[in-house]
């Protein structure tokens, strides 16, 4: 059985969480955490937008890719 994207969308809900892209990387942590969300949708002054920005970009900018516990402390 296979699932289409529409009924995962349908699911989810309609809103779309933004955030500038001059605000910090524990903004954007903290508003995911409040939102129970994995990404928000970056956008421009103009509303245009610029990007995706998801929890694991957040813990690979904090963490590096490589896997080293003394990294992420």
């Amino acid at each position: 059985m296979s699932m289409s994207v529409a009924r995962i969308l349908a699911s989810k809900g309609k809103a779309v969480h933004t955030i500038a892209p001059h605000r910090t990387l524990l903004e954007a942590a903290r508003s995911l955490g409040e939102k129970r969300i994995g990404a928000l949708v970056v956008t421009g002054a103009d509303g245009q937008v610029l990007g995706i920005l998801s929890e694991r970009d957040i813990a690979r900018a904090r963490c590096g890719r490589r896997r080293t516990r003394r990294r992420c402390l």
